[in-house]
């Protein structure tokens, strides 16, 4: 009973020193999510009593073969505890790698080298003191019967220890009310009002006051009021529910609208203005819409994207012309369109592709109306190219054609608008080249995740509950009406939020990994 309890204990304590000590020491030096693949859990407390038990079995099998006395203790507590140390570096090296695979969590073996260390020198240590205590105790002379009580106490006190320790990880749904894709960089907004972040961050663009890449969604703060957000290149603004709007990332040409050319690595208000309704970001500028129907730009402007008559960069938002009647707006690569209240059109900026549909190649500085049309309900503006939506539910298309993005069946640019198809069931349109239509089915063109270009609309899959799609550079992400995130495409930094930056070829739910406390 005496040795069923000391081996309870040393179970016990050799357990703490692997998961907590060396977990702890992994927190500091790899951060948290990494130092979860040193807690082993039920796999790891499994190996670890077999490491134990195995050199229990072998030194009590070969100091009984070998006919050793007490005198010979030094050598068999050596050789036992060689064996010991080896099992339990193969066992620690194969839940490294188990992990790797459940967790997804990106962590070198250089990296948790010193814990690894640890954990195999300190319970060798442990095990080599024991098996001298054991030896003069017992000199091995009942043996088997000292084996099944080691074997007892060591399920009994390894599996206790290993309910307690072993951390649970949970992976939920990620509910989102909005998403937005950057340049290798994501965010969204759940529908608890939290806001959260992953993929590339060597600029703050995640708003995590850091430069390191996540893999999976990171929660920004703790503010529970985010109410839109969008993802530039290496940038992100959102607005609140009280109407701020905020800003954080690279910020070369003054697009976060601060006044200065500095980054920012954790969101920071623009201005005091409460009265933001929506922002759209280009190639490092922006456009936004207050609550008055006034337009605001600032950022870079050497096309004249920013509608201001001019190619001067702005670094504060400035207010485009003296309109109060603006609905909604879009920002390209360097070209801009907004629709009025009355559902007239309106385009300026570069025009080198006949992005902005006015039936010639000249930039505009100034916003000029697209044709006499007043049923303009969606626009979208993407990289030389312009696809919008009108009321009547019919899907247009105009400007650069050259991988069939405006989905018209061909390669050739289009100078005016042209419609796609005669469908008159589309809902929602991005840049990309993605719809919705309202029966909820997604269709692409261009490019549909097979490396393939498609000339003309095709469906993604047979799901007919898409609720909203965003494209980030050569990456997708979607939200369906049970607000589940889902993403697809590139993924090498990480910016499909699924743990690590293997590509997928068809949609795959978005999961919040929810990690323990560590001790």
């Amino acid at each position: 009973m005496k040795i069923s309890l000391i081996l309870a204990v040393y179970v016990a304590a050799t357990q703490y020193v692997v998961r907590s000590i060396g977990a702890e020491l992994l927190k500091v030096s790899v951060g948290e999510e990494k130092a979860l693949i040193y807690l082993w859990g039920w796999p790891g407390t499994i190996l670890s009593l077999i490491g134990i038990v195995l050199g229990f079995l072998y030194s009590s099998w070969y100091f009984t073969k070998k006919d050793y006395i007490i005198e010979d203790k030094s050598k068999i507590t050596l050789l036992s505890t060689a064996l010991f140390a080896v099992v339990i570096l193969v066992f620690s090296l194969f839940s490294y790698f188990i992990f790797q695979t459940i967790l997804r969590i990106e962590v070198s073996l250089v990296e948790i080298f010193p814990e690894m260390t640890l954990s195999v020198l300190i319970p060798a240590i442990l095990f080599y003191l024991l098996t001298l205590v054991f030896i003069g105790k017992t000199g091995f002379k009942t043996n088997w019967k000292f084996s099944s009580i080691v074997i007892v106490a060591l399920i009994v006190g390894g599996g206790v220890l290993g309910y307690f320790w072993s951390p649970e990880i949970i992976k939920e749904p990620m509910l989102a009310q909005q998403t937005s894709a950057g340049v290798f960089h994501t965010l969204a907004i759940k529908t608890d009002g939290t806001l959260w972040a992953w993929g590339r961050n060597n600029r703050g663009q995640l708003g995590l006051d850091d430069t390191k890449n996540r893999y999976l969604p990171t929660q920004v703060g703790t503010d529970t009021d985010w109410e839109r957000v969008t993802a530039g290149s290496l940038y992100t603004l959102t607005i609140k529910t009280d109407g701020t709007l905020w800003a954080w990332g690279r910020n070369n040409r003054g697009q976060l609208g601060l006044d200065d050319t500095e980054d920012r690595y954790l969101p920071t208000q623009v201005g005091t203005d409460t009265d933001w309704e929506l922002v759209d970001v280009g190639s490092d500028y922006i456009l936004g819409i207050k609550k008055d129907g006034t337009l605001w730009a600032w950022g870079r402007n050497d096309h004249g994207q920013l509608g201001l008559g001019d190619t001067e960069d702005r670094y504060l938002p400035t207010q485009v012309g003296t309109g109060t009647n603006w609905r909604m707006v879009t920002a390209g690569s360097f070209h801009s369109l907004s629709i009025k209240t009355d559902g007239t059109l309106w385009a300026w900026g570069h025009n080198g592709w006949n992005q902005l549909g006015l039936g010639d190649a000249e930039y505009r500085y100034l916003p000029t109306q697209v044709g006499t049309d007043t049923d303009w309900e969606r626009v979208t503006a993407g990289r030389d190219y312009t696809l919008a939506i009108k009321t009547d539910g019919t899907l247009w298309a105009w400007g650069d054609n050259y991988h069939g993005q405006l989905g018209l069946g061909d390669t050739e640019d289009r100078y005016l608008p042209t419609q796609v198809s005669t469908d008159t069931d589309w809902e929602l349109v991005v840049t990309g080249s993605l719809s919705i239509k309202t029966d909820g089915t997604l269709w692409a063109w261009g490019g549909l995740g097979d490396a393939e270009y498609r000339y003309l609309p095709t469906q993604v899959g047979t799901d007919t509950d898409w609720e909203l799609v965003v494209v980030g550079s050569d990456y997708i992400l979607g939200i369906k009406t049970d607000n589940s995130l889902w993403s697809w495409g590139g993924n090498y930094f990480g910016e499909l939020g699924l743990g690590d930056t293997e590509d997928r070829y068809s949609p795959v739910p978005v999961k919040i990994v929810h990690f323990p406390k560590l001790r």
